[in-house]
């Protein structure tokens, strides 16, 4: 009896110890040279993702009056939440959110304005960039740069 116990003991004990070995946790492979394992975008990361993205601005606001309508753009970045929006009056189509964000990267990417730029220059760049008319009745525009100097910019009709 005793040889039977002790037959019996051997392979539990065995089975025991590999079980205990064993905590089941699952191990992931470390992340491909050059991607991160954390998805939080840090300053540094938003700048160079702003950077890449062709423009710096944290707010762009834009409203051109015509005779036969209105096009506003409003685009704010505020901490990690940026908010976009594009309400074309003269064309009757409003876009918010991403596909707001997607047609003002390719936009606001074209500018090549700074907190330095003449007034005048700063307009004409923003009509030409957006493809609006000359012939507004007004322009009303406020930039606030990655230098973090606001501006406002008005023109009347030509």
């Amino acid at each position: 009896m005793k040889k039977i116990t002790a037959i019996g003991i051997i392979p539990f004990s065995a089975m025991m110890l590999l079980a205990g070995c064993n905590d089941k946790e699952e191990v992931n492979s470390a992340p491909p040279v050059g991607q991160s394992e954390s998805t939080e975008n840090t300053a540094g990361e938003k700048e160079a993702q702003e950077k890449k993205a062709g423009f710096t601005y944290k707010i762009f606001n834009l409203d051109a009056e015509y005779e036969k309508g209105s096009y506003e753009v409003e685009f704010e970045t505020l901490d990690s939440k940026t908010e976009a929006s594009i309400d074309d009056g003269l064309e009757n189509k409003k876009l918010e959110g991403d596909e707001a964000m997607r047609k003002l990267n390719t936009t606001l990417s074209k500018l090549n304005i700074s907190s330095e730029t003449p007034e005048k220059e700063v307009i004409s760049e923003v009509v030409k960039a957006f493809g609006l008319n000359e012939n507004y009745k007004d322009i009303e525009l406020e930039i606030q740069y990655s230098d973090n100097k606001t501006k406002e910019y008005q023109a009347k009709g030509k």
